[in-house]
């Protein structure tokens, strides 16, 4: 279910040969227009409906299963926020069963402008100015995700991110005259899809009765041909008038790089994106979202490591991090209390008691036995 055969491959690749070989020798499609030129218009049509996507706000959470173990419950929390303008904001955090999102020590809240960058921790309450460009180092710490989920990628003075060593965005996939039309459509989500595809290098499953939004997208590698990762969009909701948005994605990576061919269909790892709020063009503003970052005793820092208080209120600020600390030594107290954690926290005291009497009674047992030993050898 979730790993493409080679067979697929192999037979998706003759498919858009033969559509090659039909273009070179001058056929055409049923409505007339050759199949390149079909291939350009669903291209075209493509970028187009992620053009009404002007500004574009995500809230998602996300959780991985891949082969190694990880935290039961862990899962990261982001917003997106950009628009066409260069203007970018991206909160940063994770949380598991017993610490929210909004206490991860590490949360970082990145603003990206033309006119400069600001990073804000939340927990510290320092911002730290930089002048414009963006540090590349910054940018290429930016969420892996960002363009296969916004559709186009928001800096305007630096060229896109590639993922596995290509750009994916909507215009570069408009502007790359090597992809064509296979003949014939596929059913993915119950919805009947076009197929473009650049052969060894990229396939667009794209739904025709909902301005050819990308339902799948499938990456291989350049030199084996071996399927990396496959992208699925669901649950399409309709933001304002006109913009489409999945509010699921999942992504699945391959083990492409394995030195025997049937090895590289394993899969690696799982991730669902699950979008908990979305806003769309107009009702998106970062140079607001900026400004009410800014909580009581925010202290601004320079590029000259100067430091300046950028709103009053240490007071209010100290008592947040004495709070933050007792939710860490305490973390099922602010639970709500249907939680099963927090109905089950008695139990659990109990059981640590029992556990921790358990393990001392061993040792005495352990060390009376020593001593004893040691008393006859003497």
């Amino acid at each position: 279910m979730f790993c493409s055969s080679h067979s697929t491959l192999s037979h998706t690749s003759i498919l858009a040969a033969v559509s090659g070989t039909l273009l070179a020798c001058g056929f055409r499609s049923a409505n007339g227009a050759d199949l390149h030129e079909t291939s350009a218009s669903i291209r075209r049509s493509l970028a187009d409906t992620y053009a009404k996507r002007q500004a574009l706000y995500l809230e998602y959470r996300f959780t991985s299963s891949s082969m190694e173990a990880s935290p039961a419950g862990q899962y990261v929390r982001r917003i997106i926020a950009a628009d066409r303008q260069g203007n970018a904001f991206l909160d940063n955090s994770h949380g598991h069963v017993s610490m929210s999102f909004v206490d991860d020590p590490y949360r970082k809240i990145s603003i990206i402008r033309p006119t400069g960058v600001e990073i804000f921790s939340p927990l510290s309450r320092v911002i730290r100015n930089y002048p414009p460009p963006a540090p590349k180092s910054l940018l290429r710490g930016l969420p892996g995700e960002l363009v296969l989920l916004l559709g186009w990628w928001p800096f305007m003075d630096c060229s896109e991110r590639e993922v596995f060593g290509r750009e994916r965005s909507t215009e570069a996939l408009r502007d790359d005259e090597h992809y064509v039309l296979l003949p014939q459509a596929q059913v993915i989500d119950g919805a009947l899809c076009k197929v473009v595809q650049k052969p060894q290098f990229d396939t667009i499953w794209l739904d025709p009765a909902n301005a050819h939004v990308i339902r799948r997208r499938e990456l291989f590698d350049d030199e084996s041909g071996a399927l990396q990762m496959r992208i699925e969009y669901a649950d399409f909701q309709t933001i304002g008038e006109d913009v489409l948005v999945p509010m699921s994605i999942r992504i699945l990576e391959f083990d492409y790089a394995a030195q025997l061919p049937e090895d590289r269909e394993r899969c690696l790892n799982r991730i669902a994106f699950h979008v908990i709020q979305v806003q769309a063009n107009a009702a998106v503003d970062v140079a607001v979202m900026a400004a009410a970052i800014q909580p009581p005793g925010t202290i601004r820092m320079r590029p000259t490591n100067e430091y300046e208080l950028s709103t009053g209120g240490e007071e209010e600020h100290a008592r947040s991090i004495a709070d933050w600390g007792r939710r860490q030594l305490h973390p099922f107290d602010d639970l709500p209390e249907p939680c099963l954690l927090n109905l089950l926290r008695p139990t659990l005291l109990s059981l640590g008691a029992g556990f921790a009497a358990g393990c001392f009674a061993l040792w005495g047992r352990s060390y009376l036995k020593t001593r004893l030993s040691n008393t006859h050898c003497q």
